[in-house]
């Protein structure tokens, strides 16, 4: 787990959230990624977040402190701050543009919260793609048959050290 800030000065400095094993896998295992189904430009959504960014100053700003919060709950081994912080967010980052969300991907998220998710966040820019959820694991059944009632399935995945890679990929 990594926070990542972005200086004025073009520095770039990352801070490693140190997590013993027991606790990256209690959170490995309350964590869920579904496909939404819906592909999206990201330069578009990007644009209009750039195009806002002076008028959404507040929000951005108590973003920053959320990942700053973030990595000192997971430092101090709070791993159920992930979900909390993600609900957090999701509702902070609908405000920064008009196309993060629609109403089907609300409607997705929603029902995720109502089947036992503590929190989630559309991954990337927004707009649709990989919907990610915290969820505590014995939850994770009643929201993964609440999602395939919206056609989506869940994906398999692991926390990488590395960051994202894809291991395995076949286009149909």
């Amino acid at each position: 787990m990594r926070l990542i800030e972005f200086r004025p000065t073009g520095v770039v400095d990352v801070s490693y959230a140190s997590i013993d094993p027991d606790r990256k896998r209690r959170l490995s295992e309350s964590l869920m990624l579904f496909y939404t189904g819906v592909t999206r430009k990201a330069d578009v959504i990007l644009a209009q977040q750039k195009k806002n960014i002076d008028d959404r100053r507040k929000t951005l700003e108590a973003m920053r402190a959320q990942a700053h919060g973030l990595h000192k709950s997971l430092s101090a081994g709070d791993i159920e701050a992930i979900g909390r912080t993600m609900h957090e967010g999701w509702l902070l980052k609908k405000q920064l543009a008009d196309s993060i969300s629609n109403s089907a991907i609300d409607q997705i998220y929603e029902a995720a919260i109502e089947a036992g998710a503590v929190g989630g966040k559309i991954a990337g820019a927004g707009g649709g793609g990989f919907l990610l959820l915290y969820c505590c694991p014995e939850c994770r059944q009643s929201v993964r048959a609440r999602l395939s009632e919206f056609g989506m399935k869940e994906l398999p995945f692991n926390l990488e050290r590395d960051g994202t890679k894809v291991i395995f990929n076949v286009r149909r």
